[in-house]
């Protein structure tokens, strides 16, 4: 087994707690800032994915204090098995003045996956996977020197909502489109797994992990989230988020166009673009005024073209970097 690897001269670890919330909002605000980051967590939302279902604190977390206590560098991992796959994502920040911890944390990030991922010689794929936005070309440096190598592009794509909303499409014949309901939960996590089945790195969401990052998220918007349904059965959905914190620090009303999944037997038939079409029309009733995605810009169901078609412009690009264990 390989040893965990410790902090450089001058700086000390232990595992991240609640109360360090804001003090690691402060960190991704100051990276944000910097170097410009797809997200940037708040002090709530930060505290969220701390307390996430499943997170082992002292197992999948690390933060790196200087030598006067102040947090310039975080480790989070979420490790998940599949079938004989075993993978996990890993994310790490260091603070621009701090960036001389970003191999520490890499390093220390791949170690301590490990254990949940299997001994080696274990059958099946044991892998860790971490996203980069592709402008952060140095951050990009750092992984592929650790052996890391990109593997897939995602895009992210924004577009107004206070001009040009998409008209109201019928539906084929058989499917109707209703607002998300409790009792449909179940039927939409099927549905979604269904539909990303064959996409690029998916695992499927197990009941627990749909109820946590879905049904409890408190940016889930349920009012702004649609369902298409066939003889009662989901057969395509996308869901919406509000992220409120995001929002106010921002002076912004934004809504995330959070999935958007349509299963096989049922694509090709014009639903992902009316479901779309009906939550950037809720979302602009509600009064926000912009809307964003993510999306695999090699998508075998060829998303990128809807969502320009629904008048969405990519913004900026993520790269996905995978380093296989042995």
């Amino acid at each position: 087994m390989l040893a965990t690897p410790t902090p450089p001269a001058g700086y000390r670890a232990r595992p991240a707690r609640l109360e360090d919330a804001d003090a690691l909002s402060d960190l991704f605000i100051a990276v944000d800032a910097s170097e410009g980051l797809e997200e940037v967590l708040g002090p709530e939302g930060t505290r969220r994915q701390l307390a996430h279902r499943g997170l082992d604190r002292r197992r999948d977390t690390l933060v790196v204090l200087d030598a006067g206590g102040v947090i310039r560098g975080f480790v989070w991992i979420w490790a998940k098995r599949a079938g004989d796959a075993a993978r996990a994502i890993i994310w790490i920040e260091a603070h621009p003045e701090h960036i001389g911890l970003e191999p520490f944390l890499l390093a220390w990030a791949e170690a301590a996956a490990r254990p949940s991922l299997g001994t080696a010689g274990s059958p099946g794929r044991r892998y860790v996977r971490q996203h980069v936005e592709e402008h952060r070309e140095r951050r990009r440096r750092v992984a592929e020197e650790a052996g890391y190598r990109h593997e897939r592009t995602f895009v992210e794509m924004w577009r107004p909502l206070t001009e040009g909303l998409p008209a109201p499409a019928s539906l084929p014949p058989g499917i109707e489109s209703v607002p998300w309901s409790g009792d449909l939960a179940e039927g939409a996590r099927l549905a979604t797994n269904e539909a990303f089945a064959s996409h690029w790195d998916s695992m499927p969401a197990t009941p627990e992990d749909w109820q946590a990052r879905v049904c409890d998220d408190p940016n889930f918007r349920p009012d702004l989230s649609r369902l298409a349904l066939s003889n009662g059965r989901v057969v395509a959905l996308t869901t919406a988020s509000v992220d409120r914190e995001h929002n106010a620090r921002y002076e912004v009303a934004e809504v995330w166009v959070e999935r958007v999944g349509t299963v096989p037997a049922y694509q090709r038939r014009g639903l992902a673009t009316s479901l779309v079409g009906e939550v950037l029309r809720s979302a602009a009733a509600a009064g926000l005024t912009r809307a964003g995605l993510g999306v695999d810009q090699d998508n075998a169901t060829r998303a990128t073209a809807i969502y320009e078609h629904l008048g969405f412009a990519a913004t900026r690009r993520t790269l996905a970097y995978v380093k296989d264990l042995d």
